[in-house]
């Protein structure tokens, strides 16, 4: 087998990976917090009560050893780090998405029940595509944007809350996404002219120097 299971006490939530000595490492570390981890295996799983699960360090091959749970299990939130997996055939029940960095997975919305917000941690190390528009999506966050905002939230239409923190876009256009209310936009540096939907309900720009216009 290619990948641990682990069960974190502290959290709720299971751990797969094949490299939980890196986890170990930035716990160490202080980079992560000290929790309590459990091993375990695929047939023990009913014995625990998990909320959330996060898929680290694994390849495609590992994944389709492991991806039978999706079938069994729902989860509150389900987050990716530094992996690349295929979810061909997948169903997903969640309600929280959130890719880490270095993740290349293709997505499609009918890999997913029950999904209404995205989060990308880094969108500039994301290898993946969005194959198709996210219409049940209507919360996301983007983390270390780089220009390629536009092209995600033409996807993503039904949008009523995006925040984005650090990026180098420098026109962002959200003109589709007429039923945004909610737009956070944080540490863009090189954000020169914003286009927003007439209707936005709560507005928050911070650290946005070189914002001129915004219609």
């Amino acid at each position: 087998m290619d990948f641990n299971i682990y069960f974190n006490s502290d959290k709720k939530g299971l751990i797969v990976t094949n490299n939980f000595e890196e986890i170990q490492k930035k716990m160490d570390l202080g980079i992560f917090p000290k929790s309590t981890y459990i091993k375990t295996e695929i047939h023990d799983l009913s014995k625990f009560d998990f909320q959330t699960i996060s898929l680290n360090y694994l390849n495609s091959f590992a994944f389709e050893s492991f991806k039978s749970i999706f079938s069994q299990y729902s989860f509150q939130i389900v987050s990716i780090h530094n992996s690349t997996i295929d979810l061909k055939e997948v169903e997903i029940n969640t309600t929280h998405l959130v890719i880490g960095e270095k993740v290349k997975v293709n997505l499609l919305e009918c890999n997913f029940i029950g999904l209404d917000e995205i989060t990308f941690l880094s969108v500039k190390t994301f290898k993946g595509m969005i194959l198709e528009s996210f219409r049940n999506v209507e919360k996301m966050i983007l983390w270390h944007e780089n220009n390629k905002s536009n092209d995600i939230l033409k996807l993503f239409p039904n949008l009523i809350e995006l925040q984005i923190y650090n990026g180098n876009v420098v026109d962002l256009f959200l003109t589709e996404n007429r039923k945004l209310k909610k737009l956070q936009l944080h540490n863009l540096p090189k954000l020169q002219r914003l286009e927003k939907p007439n209707d936005i309900e709560e507005l928050i720009v911070e650290r946005c120097k070189m914002l001129k216009f915004v219609e």
